[in-house]
């Protein structure tokens, strides 16, 4: 009898021990955040609250949208339609997504931050506008041009990535004399014969035709595209 209690105390001690260390562990993590951020209590108490989270994933969901960017309280959160999270820092918007209390994908506007930084393509967000071309005297269709007009700042903040995905879903095989990227200040980009190896970047007429060239971008044997004049 003696010989059972004895087990029974020892299993108790050993029961106790256990669950003590996950706390302990979380506890531990908690000051350690504290100790970092001045603004997480409260960041984390709202998030818990408002995505109805644990603790534990509140604080991993903290931790992300700090690598995101988040350097101040987090002190608006509100659920959207579609299930993702409206969380506010400092006057900015993340748009959050979580999967079973586990961070999904986080936006800024149209831009992704998480699981990778993706910047939006403002190109993709356009339908091509077709036009016939004619010929000299003006009475017979020769063949047809495409083109997208976009603002002169979405033209300057175009990377080589985004002019990869607006050939290679646009242009690539489409069978116009030319298409083109127009900007509102009278240049922009244009892929003659719907030729994705190359594309020239200048002065466009009104139709997206080529007036004069400033510089060509070059696509490698990547796929990537390399600009110079």
């Amino acid at each position: 009898m003696k010989k059972r209690f004895l087990i029974l105390l020892l299993s108790s001690v050993l029961l106790l021990n256990g669950c003590g260390g996950g706390s302990s562990s979380a506890s531990q993590k908690s000051a350690d955040l504290s100790t970092q951020y001045e603004y997480y209590q409260k960041s984390a108490e709202n998030i818990q609250k408002y995505m109805e989270v644990t603790s534990d994933q509140a604080d991993e969901i903290f931790l992300v949208l700090t690598g995101c960017g988040v350097s101040d309280l987090i002190n608006i959160i509100y659920k959207n339609k579609d299930g993702s999270f409206s969380t506010w820092s400092k006057g900015v918007e993340y748009t959050v997504s979580l999967e079973n209390g586990v961070v999904s994908f986080v936006y800024i506007g149209k831009d992704q931050l998480y699981p990778e930084n993706v910047p939006h393509n403002d190109l993709m967000d356009y339908e091509l506008i077709v036009k016939d071309v004619m010929n000299g005297s003006g009475d017979t269709v020769i063949g047809q041009c495409a083109y997208i007009s976009i603002t002169a700042k979405q033209l300057e903040d175009m990377t080589s990535a985004h002019l990869r995905e607006f050939a290679e879903s646009r242009v690539n095989g489409a069978n116009y004399n030319w298409v083109s990227i127009m900007a509102t200040d009278g240049t922009g980009i244009c892929f003659p014969g719907s030729d994705i190896s190359s594309a020239i970047y200048g002065n466009l007429g009104k139709d997206g035709s080529l007036v004069d060239t400033i510089g060509t971008w070059v696509r490698d044997n990547d796929g990537n595209y390399n600009y110079s004049e």
